[in-house]
């Protein structure tokens, strides 16, 4: 007995280091994995963003990107919806360290770099797509804005795809949703029956060659056509022809962070409401993102 005793002293003390060996490295392995999740969801180190605590009750904190055509929209907009919600609109406009696309909507931040303006300064960020794909932190409200894709020509001879000779080139906005539905119609046709595809990396550049008819036709967004010919495309010789397929649908909302869903639901109430009695309809054509003949018309 007495020699078994330090022998039993000596296994207890084995026990109690690989126990704590064992929990330690079970901590660890959750750190990581929750390092891991937090990378995967795109959320910064917390070091490098203050948090800045809720926006004072009667006010809403609106953020807009500063250099996007649609910012005076979205600001105007803003406004609208903390009139409507009876809250005073704070709009803070957003300066991006990477250039904003001409004539188009996509939004030029990391999300790490949208969480820490979530974070620091903004309840809702104007302007985000209604898609998939999206970190689990982050919510969108149902879209303010629903918009389409059109096919624009110069030519008054072309009033329909079938109409342009298939060795004039179609232009398309590169990797666009209706840039691929281009490039699945195009292969479902016989290889001699193929119009040439150019795709360009914004609306401003697929403008330009379209007016310069190095393309004879342009899968355009349409607030980005309207914004470029002052609301009126014809004044510029360039017509609208129907396209030989359905074109997806680009819906633009609020962003926000998900534990914000009640101001979301809110938030899209207004929304609602403003789409319900023109008045997005009627910004839409004072900011030059729809035609000016069709102010009354349903989006």
């Amino acid at each position: 007995m007495p020699i078994a005793k330090p022998t039993a002293n000596v296994s207890l003390r084995r026990t109690m280091t690989a126990a704590v060996a064992a929990a330690g490295a079970a901590a660890l392995l959750v750190a990581n994995v929750n390092l891991a999740l937090a990378q995967f969801e795109d959320i910064p180190p917390r070091d490098v963003y203050r948090e800045r605590g809720r926006t004072r009750g009667n006010e809403v904190a609106l953020c807009v990107n500063s250099a996007a055509m649609m910012a005076s929209f979205d600001k105007a907009l803003g406004e609208q919806i903390a009139s409507r919600l009876l809250l005073t609109p704070k709009v803070i406009e957003i300066k991006t360290w990477h250039p904003t696309e001409a004539l188009d909507y996509r939004i030029p931040l990391s999300f790490e770099e949208i969480y820490i303006e979530f974070a620091e300064r903004c309840d809702g960020f104007m302007g985000f797509t209604l898609a998939q794909g999206y970190p689990s932190w982050l919510i969108i409200t149902r879209p303010y804005l629903s918009t389409r894709v059109v096919l624009a020509a110069t030519s008054p001879e072309f009033r329909k795809l079938a109409d342009i000779p298939v060795n004039r080139p179609i232009g398309t906005r590169m990797l666009g949703g209706v840039d691929n539905q281009m490039i699945v119609y195009l292969q479902s046709l016989p290889e001699k029956s193929r119009w040439r595809r150019l795709p360009y990396f914004n609306n401003k550049m697929l403008l330009d060659r379209l007016l310069d008819r190095t393309v004879a036709a342009a899968f355009v967004w349409e607030p980005a056509l309207y914004r470029a010919t002052d609301g009126d495309p014809e004044s510029k010789g360039i017509n609208v022809i129907p396209p030989p397929f359905e074109l997806s649908q680009t819906e633009l909302g609020i962003g926000l962070r998900s534990n914000d869903a009640y101001l979301a639901t809110t938030l899209g109430q207004a929304i609602d409401s403003l789409r319900a009695d023109g008045t997005i309809d009627r910004l839409l054509v004072e900011h030059n993102l729809a035609a000016k003949s069709a102010s009354a018309e349903k989006r």
